[in-house]
């Protein structure tokens, strides 16, 4: 079932017994995919290869986390792309199968870590990662992390570690740790003549 929006709230489109396309007035081969249970998805659509090329119909994003406003924002960019000969469901295929950062190194615990290392180094590697590799780069895509991205994640690891140590003043193991000096051990009773 199709239906031009003609300006009608998103909220105010009833559910039917099957999806119904609703397209958009002000931008046309984009607008909602309304489900049967009520759920609301932008969508557009467009033509790979000319007028007798393949239908592609691509999915924006749930009506409540994206605004109208800014679907429409990027079905315009979508449709631009189409436009120039690119096909962006296509891309986004690619992208969503090259996968995650966090993927890879949860296959890294899983083949490698679980495995093949003691459980005390296993659990030692669980805490670094868990402690240090921040949700952002966990959640992007593995072709898309960089030199930049690594080397700001090492500095932001070294801020940490710099941090902690005052916290642990009184403790000898970390000023030894931080100076680089190396402690000096004594048996009960040694003379040491270099003191």
């Amino acid at each position: 079932m199709t239906r031009a929006i003609l300006g009608a709230s998103v909220e105010g489109i009833p559910a039917a017994d099957r999806h119904t396309y609703l397209w958009d007035d002000k931008l046309p081969r984009s607008g909602v995919k309304v489900t049967p249970t009520g759920k609301r998805v932008y969508i557009t659509q467009y033509r790979v290869g000319g007028r007798k090329g393949r239908t592609r119909r691509i999915t924006i994003g749930q009506h409540g986390v994206k605004t109208e406003h800014q679907a429409r924002k990027e079905a315009k960019i979508l449709l631009g792309e189409a436009q120039a000969g690119n096909d962006p469901a296509s891309q986004r295929d690619k992208v969503r199968d090259a996968g995650t950062f966090g993927n890879s190194i949860d296959r890294f615990l899983s083949e490698y870590v679980e495995g093949k290392l003691k459980e005390k180094t296993a659990t030692e590697y669980r805490r670094v990662i868990k402690l240090h590799l921040p949700s952002p780069l966990r959640n992007r895509l593995l072709t898309d992390i960089n030199r930049a991205d690594i080397s700001r994640l090492h500095y932001e690891m070294k801020q940490h570690q710099a941090v902690a140590t005052p916290s642990a003043a009184g403790s000898p193991s970390t000023h030894f740790k931080s100076s680089g000096a190396r402690p000096t051990v004594r048996r009960p009773g040694q003379l040491d003549l270099f003191d």
